[in-house]
């Protein structure tokens, strides 16, 4: 015999709540309804945002690649060491970049291009540049200000 005997008229608990219900509660299926819906919707937004923040990444780096094969492509030089600069503060398409090149008398300078505009063929519409001094504690630092710029054409 068994350690729980049933008595005849007395069922354990566990049997009352597996047991089917007589009468529907249609107010709790209400809101099991309503919690589904707002769980699907909040899914779909979860959704719709990751996929809209992929694509963006993504023409993000199409556009710094066609920067950067724009900038060899004018500047003749392939150099693996070009410097990217994003407009963080108002993402906006206009972007900087920067490299090596023969170095002058004074110091050593980095070309700099600014493209802006959409991608075309791989490419970016340059729209000006400038050359810039490097300067700084260590030889590799730059320090991109208006004073340390010469010869500047175009939105520079």
């Amino acid at each position: 015999m068994s350690a729980v005997t049933e008595q005849p008229g007395i069922s354990p608990p566990w049997r009352e709540r597996l047991r089917p219900r007589d009468e529907d509660h249609g107010g709790r299926t209400r809101g099991y309804r309503v919690e589904t819906v707002i769980l699907v919707l909040v899914a779909l937004i979860l959704s719709v945002a990751t996929v809209y923040d992929v694509v963006r990444q993504v023409h993000i780096n199409d556009r710094m690649h066609a920067d950067l094969v724009s900038w060899r492509t004018i500047t003749g030089r392939h150099g693996t060491h070009e410097i990217i600069e994003q407009d963080t503060k108002t993402y906006t398409t206009r972007d900087v970049v920067c490299g090596r090149t023969v170095s002058t008398p004074a110091a050593p300078a980095l070309v700099c291009l600014i493209f802006q505009g959409p991608v075309k063929a791989g490419r970016r519409e340059l729209t000006g540049g400038y050359f810039l001094l490097e300067t700084g504690r260590r030889k590799t630092q730059v320090v991109d200000v208006p004073r340390h710029r010469y010869a500047c054409f175009g939105d520079a």
